[in-house]
């Protein structure tokens, strides 16, 4: 499922722009929302943070996929202010350990990962718990974000779209 929500409903005033997308955790996934943030991108025209918004994405859905064992990720991007963007990736499961794990409480090492996304963005934040994994990270804008937003709600529902970039 993927939705774009530009402004309030039955509201005048604009609303920073939210992009939601939920997948199943297959390999299959991880091009896909790379792919919808791209997409995201360029219609919010983040030019600027288009190529690190990538990376994060990518690294974020690729550790969901490969470590939690749900059988869902899912991703949020919004606007927290003219000059950052929240990048939101959560999933429902438990850390899965590899066999080359010595310990349950080991971090993975075979990536850069978490590592790359601390260095993209200001802030990263990981929430592990009994219900999930949510890891929340800001990337900083360097130019001022465009106004964005219509007079008028666009909100849709892509799941067609979504399962045919898995399936290519």
């Amino acid at each position: 499922m993927y939705a774009l929500n530009e402004t309030a409903a039955g509201s005048s005033s604009v609303m920073p722009p939210v992009a939601i997308c939920a997948m199943p955790t297959l390999p299959a996934s991880v091009p896909a929302m790379r792919h919808l943030a791209v997409k995201v991108a360029s219609r919010w025209q983040l030019g600027d943070i288009a190529e690190s918004l990538e990376l994060v994405v990518t690294e974020l859905v690729t550790n969901a996929v490969k470590h939690s064992g749900a059988s869902e990720v899912v991703m949020l991007l919004a606007h927290e202010s003219e000059t950052s963007l929240k990048v939101q990736v959560k999933d429902s499961g438990q850390w899965l350990v590899s066999a080359s794990d010595t310990s349950s409480a080991s971090l993975p090492v075979d990536g850069w990962g978490l590592s790359l996304v601390s260095e993209l963005c200001a802030h990263c934040e990981i929430r592990a718990g009994e219900h999930g994994t949510t890891v929340t990270a800001t990337l900083v804008r360097t130019e001022p974000a465009p106004e964005i937003g219509r007079s008028q709600p666009e909100c849709c529902d892509l799941n067609e779209a979504a399962r045919s970039l898995v399936h290519q």
